[in-house]
């Protein structure tokens, strides 16, 4: 059984309550994903990151030679 067949068939056992916090956790987890990859092709964040590794490859460099 897949997983998606094992969460339908779990989800018959659930109340509607249940069902509504089932379906708000999959949305959060979809805008989750989806604000992830935007930022991962955002060019201002990726400079960020960029910059950020290079202010600290000294510091890992030190690390390795130890």
């Amino acid at each position: 059984m897949t997983p998606l067949q094992t969460l339908t068939q779990a989800m018959d056992a659930l109340t509607t309550s249940e069902l509504l916090q089932l379906l708000e956790n999959i949305v959060q987890q979809i805008r989750i994903k989806n604000e992830l990859a935007l930022m991962a092709q955002d060019p201002e964040i990726q400079a960020a990151i960029t910059a950020i590794q290079a202010d600290f490859a000294p510091t890992e460099q030190d690390g390795l030679a130890e």
